[in-house]
């Protein structure tokens, strides 16, 4: 308790606060990215749900072509005409 003697209150630079002001109303403001990104973004998303789109249909077109007889021949079953 008695280091609590003498102790006083800080004192700071009257000017400090203008002169952050001043530093911060210099930069600016912030720059902003633009629509390059966000376009290229969009375009690849596009493209690989495009991609998608056609792999799913082709391979559904695949499995409907061999569903007769490809089976038949995986499976080797003898198929018998009566």
């Amino acid at each position: 308790m008695s280091s609590m003697q003498g102790i006083q209150r800080a004192e700071s630079n009257p000017y400090l606060h203008t002169r952050v002001l001043a530093s911060l109303d210099k930069r600016g403001p912030k720059p902003v990215a633009g629509w390059k990104p966000v376009v290229a973004l969009c375009t690849a998303l596009v493209f690989i749900v495009c991609l998608n789109i056609f792999s799913w249909n082709n391979n559904a077109a695949e499995d409907s072509a061999s569903s007769g007889s490809g089976s038949e021949k995986e499976y080797e079953l003898i198929t018998l005409n009566y």
